[in-house]
């Protein structure tokens, strides 16, 4: 998961995939537990589904059992995947590459604490400075990281001047590590505040089940303030803060991207994965109230496949996407604003 090169990237692909095959035995075993558990304190009716829960827990646990601790490395399948099919569809497909400080090789650092990101930035189009065929770098925080690691501010920097777009998931859902802890450097968001972190990060929330796990790290690691303090620093920086901090309960972070939209000239955010009709009319409003020069950085955005999660196809999530916008405003949305945004226009 964390990439590799020559014989110790085969081993540390193989430690890694033996240590999510152990971490998934004990999680396996919670989760066997408390399905048991919950069997004997529900009805016949109910004792069904949990069966049928249990078998589905079998059959996943035997697919983790069965992963090969082969040669194959499925993050740079992928990367290969997608540059063949960007090629094969010029100009319509644009790739973005995902970042993570922690993967090995990707940055290079020199004896007096400088780094280099040209491992990263290579990968960008000649346009943007590079020598390969993407056109910007996704991020994902609550995976693990900070949005200010010194990798990352380092590669901010060089996305500021070469005008290169960063997508960064900024919603209080969506997916988060699972690990007790981890090693984080640069700053977290807690108890209302910034601060600095450089070490490891204890979490009170990590299991599968825990239905805070999310939140928890969402909260630690995603914070839109922590992002308040990256655009401090590149107030350029051609960011999209994809969902509009969208949340379960309440506006807060949707309200502090809207403001910082106001504040920093490269600040975007978009509308991805919003797939009920009562929440898409809210953001709306914030499309209609915006000035001109905050109006021009909304961008559609449709998450893809995960939206299936919410709705029985995208059919339905397009009609819900017409029925609140108008076509002048889906044309700024969809073609105008992204193509700003990419470099396009």
């Amino acid at each position: 998961m964390k990439g590799a090169g020559g014989a110790d990237g085969l081993r540390r692909r193989k430690a890694c995939k033996r240590n999510v095959k152990r971490e998934a035995r004990k999680e396996w075993a919670v989760l066997r537990k408390e399905l048991d558990e919950l069997a004997e304190q529900t009805g016949r009716g109910d004792r069904r589904e949990i069966g049928e829960m249990k078998q589905a827990l079998r059959r996943l646990s035997r697919k983790t059992e069965r992963l090969p601790l082969g040669k194959r490395d499925a993050f740079r399948t992928q990367e290969e995947e997608l540059l063949k099919l960007a090629a094969a569809h010029p100009g319509r497909v644009l790739p973005f590459y995902v970042v993570d400080p922690r993967r090995p090789g990707n940055w290079l650092h020199g004896p007096d604490e400088t780094i280099d990101v040209s491992p990263m930035t290579d990968r960008l189009v000649p346009e943007l400075g590079g020598k390969g065929g993407f056109y910007g770098f996704k991020l994902y925080c609550p995976n693990g990281y900070s949005p200010t690691d010194p990798a990352l501010m380092a590669l901010y920097e060089y996305c500021e001047r070469h005008g290169a777009p960063l997508t960064a998931h900024c919603s209080g859902g969506g997916f988060a590590s699972f690990s007790p802890s981890i090693t984080v450097h640069g700053h977290v968001y807690r108890n209302g505040e910034v601060v600095p972190h450089d070490g490891v990060l204890e979490f009170r929330h990590y299991r599968l089940t825990d239905k805070l796990r999310v939140k928890e790290k969402a909260e630690l690691l995603n914070h839109p303030r922590l992002w308040e303090k990256v655009m401090e620093a590149f107030p350029r920086l051609r960011l999209n803060l994809a969902h509009f901090g969208c949340q379960d309960e309440g506006m807060e972070w949707t309200e502090l991207i809207y403001g910082m939209m106001e504040k920093f000239p490269g600040l975007h955010t978009d509308l991805s994965c919003i797939t009920e009709t009562a929440k898409l009319r809210e953001m709306r409003e914030y499309v209609l109230k915006a000035p001109e020069q905050v109006r021009r950085k909304f961008l559609f955005g449709s998450d893809f496949y995960l939206n299936l999660l919410f709705l029985d196809g995208m059919k339905e999530y397009m009609e819900n996407f017409r029925n609140t916008f108008t076509e002048q405003e889906r044309q700024e949305l969809m073609t105008a604003n992204p193509s700003e945004f990419l470099g396009l226009s």
